[in-house]
């Protein structure tokens, strides 16, 4: 199999270096429609492959976390396409009906969601002949619609094809309505671009209710909100007042005081500055999640702040309590997010809020309590170094350094991530 894929390889490289994207437009268009569905053929295949992987936990076996793990760090796609492939790929193996349509090239990977989506949602009693008969009819429906209005007929796909049990199943069928809105659930924030970040998310009827009672008295026009010498701009759209309404919203609870700790300190937002540019107001700052702010802004957040310095050396080790506690303190804590940035583990991603303080010298093995022992790592990474045969330790320089076990690397080359330090490079 290697050698036919790396033949196709071959030969898209030259067809695509002997036709250069030149052309009438009626071949254009015939081109367009024939690699689309050629397209669907391979990645029909390639699910394939990934579901094997992922059956035989291949992933896990390499110390990846999971199977799209695996596939973000070899493809260099994004978290949700490599979710995606995992989720497609099991559902493929379950209808090889949909499997055999897309690789026909009568649905796209799109769609393949979409009729996964309403299959899954069917009513509990449905037989399997009527979710067979779904499945078909929503098959076909794909050669004439896009996966937006493809999804609208899986929501009444059982009207179509048993009329009669969707009669009898109607408070069924409501209640997995709502059902599937909970699990569409979800609220993403993209990663910064040219200063911006786009959130996207999906709500209950019920949980949008609730969000916009809270955001509507903070969104109206400052003219209904009765604020004297208020000089807001009546004239700013909905759409930017409810992005306001919700930052003040974020805002309010964090001053409250009520919500629960997170990451072992309280809910709070972390911003590290050179002190001259803080002085200066020249430069940048970055926050808990690696964004970039300019160093003006951090300057204007900290009139509003509770300022608490970090100092750290050229390795970055301020703290030592000795052995007369074995948890961190808030404040070593907070030294370690600064210098670690998140977890510490070879080309790890996950942020110092999802990450456990973990002693590289064991506490009950002598090991003291001091930021210079001490390392941040996610929980998938944190159960590695105790028990997936890793090893945590402090490099030269006073930085963590990771050991892989012999079946990753027979010679144990110390690794780092080179994620968060990028100038960091390993001792040869």
């Amino acid at each position: 199999m290697r050698e036919a894929v790396g033949k196709l390889r071959e030969d898209v490289v030259a067809f695509a270096t002997a036709h250069p994207a030149v052309a009438a437009d009626e071949v254009a268009a015939d081109c367009v429609a024939e690699l689309h569905e050629a397209i669907q053929a391979l990645t029909a295949v390639q699910l394939r492959l990934v579901r094997q992987l992922d059956r035989n936990g291949f992933a896990k076996a390499t110390s990846s976390r999971g199977t799209a793990a695996w596939l973000r760090d070899r493809l260099r796609v994004d978290w949700h396409v490599a979710r995606t492939m995992v989720e497609q790929a099991t559902l493929l193996d379950q209808r090889p009906a949909l499997d055999d349509a897309l690789s026909a090239g009568e649905v796209s990977g799109a769609q393949v969601r979409v009729i996964g989506e309403a299959l899954r949602f069917l009513p509990e009693e449905v037989g399997p002949e009527t979710v067979s008969a779904a499945e078909l009819a929503l098959i076909e429906h794909a050669g004439r619609f896009e996966p937006a209005r493809l999804r609208k007929l899986g929501d009444r796909i059982l009207e179509h094809v048993a009329p009669g049990e969707a009669t009898r199943l109607e408070g069924e069928s409501l209640r997995r309505a709502e059902q599937r809105a909970w699990w569409r659930r979800g609220l993403t924030l993209c990663a910064p671009v040219s200063g911006s970040v786009r959130i996207t998310g999906c709500l209950t009827v019920e949980d949008a209710a609730i969000v916009q009672a809270a955001l509507e008295p903070l969104c109206a026009p400052a003219s209904q909100r009765d604020r004297a010498g208020d000089s807001e701009d009546d004239s700013s759209s909905p759409r930017r007042r409810r992005a306001d309404a919700l930052v003040e919203v974020c805002r309010l609870a964090l001053r409250s005081g009520t919500l629960p700790d997170h990451g072992g300190l309280p809910p709070q937002l972390s911003v590290t500055i050179d002190y001259e540019a803080l002085l200066s107001g020249v430069g940048a700052a970055s926050v808990d999640s690696g964004a970039r702010l300019n160093a003006e802004t951090a300057r204007r957040m900290a009139c509003d702040a509770r300022i608490l310095p970090v100092v750290l050396g050229g390795a970055g080790e301020p703290l030592d309590l000795g052995r007369a506690r074995r948890l961190f303190t808030p404040a070593q804590r907070q030294a370690l997010n600064v210098r670690d940035g998140g977890c510490a583990f070879p080309d790890c991603d996950r942020p110092p809020r999802w990450c456990e303080s973990h002693h590289m010298l064991p506490w009950d093995q002598g090991g003291p309590t001091d930021v210079s022992q001490g390392v941040l790592l996610c929980r998938p990474h944190h159960r590695l170094v105790h028990g997936g045969g890793w090893a945590a330790r402090k490099g030269p320089d006073g930085l963590p350094e990771f050991v892989p076990p012999p079946f990753v690397d027979p010679l144990r080359q110390p690794q780092r991530n080179v994620l968060r330090r990028p100038e960091v490079r390993l001792r040869t």
